[in-house]
């Protein structure tokens, strides 16, 4: 991203992606040229890691990155085990969906790069 660029960024979109897909959408993020920042997070239903990633951009990448990150985040089955909270322990793998990503996107009034 040049210096003179901050000013044509009109959304911020936050994106959370499963940790195992994190480093390869990093590499296409980067190789598609959007600037981005990864925060580390954790939550949801399984408790696992995420990475969060905040993109600023135009409106008229808004597809492209929405087309990125689905064909870099893809969903798939996973074995996990659910903790049992109770007084027997009767937890067995459970087969759930994980992976794919969330995107949220929201108005951006104004970019600066100090």
């Amino acid at each position: 991203m040049e210096l003179g660029d901050v000013a044509k960024y009109d959304q911020l979109v936050l994106v959370v992606v499963q940790d195992n897909d994190a480093g390869d959408y990093m590499k296409a993020l980067s190789e598609s040229g959007f600037a981005h920042t990864r925060i580390l997070s954790a939550g949801g239903f399984l408790r696992a890691t995420n990475a969060l990633f905040v993109v600023a951009i135009s409106s008229d990448r808004l597809a492209d990155l929405r087309a990125l990150t689905s064909t870099t985040c893809t969903t798939r089955n996973e074995l996990v085990t659910v903790p049992w909270v109770g007084e027997l322990d009767l937890s067995m793998p459970v087969e759930v969906e994980v992976g794919g990503a969330s995107m949220f996107v929201m108005p951006l009034d104004r970019a600066e790069r100090l």
